[in-house]
């Protein structure tokens, strides 16, 4: 599933989906549907096991350093044609800002939205262990208040894009799933059918909700859309990969750096390529970012990989 949500993000940065795809609602339902597994799958019944330092340790590690690592990049890029071609004017200034931003790039606040959910999913785990389904109702009219806070407010979008609130309701649906014994799937359809036409009316028709209007289509009542791919992936892609499969899940695991690779693609390299046939630019973008995507998961698993041997070579010797 992360496969095709990452797919999804280049092809709506490659060319307007409307909508459609809300492939960064997907990985949120995903986050809370993997996150719920492995705290059932461990015994976490309490705030404390939730909240347990090394745990959370752990998560931020995933998300920090390959991070770390992009905005050092397009930090470094940004001196580099400044110093060198006069292309842009390169102030240490705003890259500060932008760190604390998630980056340049369409996307880029995607890491400081995952930290946020990072703290926050355990009060949303600990409510559904108490009752799932009040959750998620609570979820939602929750979303739903402070999408109309937004809109009565009149929030700017480069402040809402940043406040996980906006997703809410996403991070319970995963949760409820991860949870869920039985899916009713002719209330799935009929909710899923329902986000459509909420989504088609927002994008082509005169239909005004009271939400934050830059964001329009991809707000709560959208989300029952993504949640019904995500139950049709999850029932019809096999556990075990093989051939082909072994190819999409690779890209899945990669899904998180390729995120961040495409952010610095089309923030430094897209307009080289935008002149093309857009059958041809949609390639070129997809082969460009899958692959450094990966090449950068591989790496950052590679040395990953050397310095645990060389921590736990340490820890031998001093034994």
């Amino acid at each position: 599933m992360k496969a095709f949500a990452i797919v999804a993000v280049v092809l709506s940065h490659s060319y307007p989906l409307h909508g459609y795809a809300l492939p960064v609602v997907i990985f949120i339902i995903l986050i809370g549907y993997s996150t719920t597994q492995s705290y059932l799958r461990n015994g976490y019944n309490s705030w404390f096991a939730c909240y347990h330092w090394p745990l959370l340790k752990r998560r931020l590690d995933r998300i920090m350093w390959a991070y770390l690592f992009t905005v050092a990049l397009e930090m470094l890029t940004s001196y580099l044609l400044t110093s060198f071609l006069q292309i842009g004017n390169f102030q240490a200034s705003y890259w500060v800002k932008e760190f604390f931003n998630g980056g340049s790039g369409p996307g880029s606040y995607f890491v400081p939205l995952v930290l946020q959910i990072i703290f926050f999913l355990p009060v949303l785990y600990i409510l559904a262990q108490k009752n799932a389904n009040l959750m998620l109702i609570g979820a939602f009219a929750l979303n739903i208040l402070f999408e109309l806070g937004c809109y009565y407010w009149a929030m700017p979008q480069s402040t809402y894009r940043f406040i996980f609130l906006r997703y809410l309701f996403a991070i319970a649906l995963g949760i409820w799933l991860a949870k869920a014994k039985h899916i009713n799937w002719y209330l799935v359809t009929a909710g899923a059918l329902l986000s459509l036409l909420y989504i088609t009316g927002v994008s082509f028709y005169d239909l005004r909700p009271p939400v934050q209007p830059d964001w329009s289509p991809q707000n709560a009542p959208a989300f029952f859309w993504p949640f019904m791919v995500v139950l049709l992936g999850l029932k019809l892609l096999p556990e075990q990969a093989n051939g082909p499969v072994k190819l999409i899940a690779a890209l899945g695991k990669a899904s998180y750096h390729i995120f961040l690779s495409q952010m610095v693609y089309f923030y430094y390299m897209d307009y080289l390529f935008a002149k093309l046939p857009l059958g041809l630019y949609i390639l070129i973008n997809l082969t460009i970012c899958l692959s450094a995507g990966y090449l950068f998961y591989l790496l950052e698993q590679k040395l990953r990989a050397v310095l645990n041997t060389k921590k736990e070579a340490g820890y031998a010797v001093s034994q």
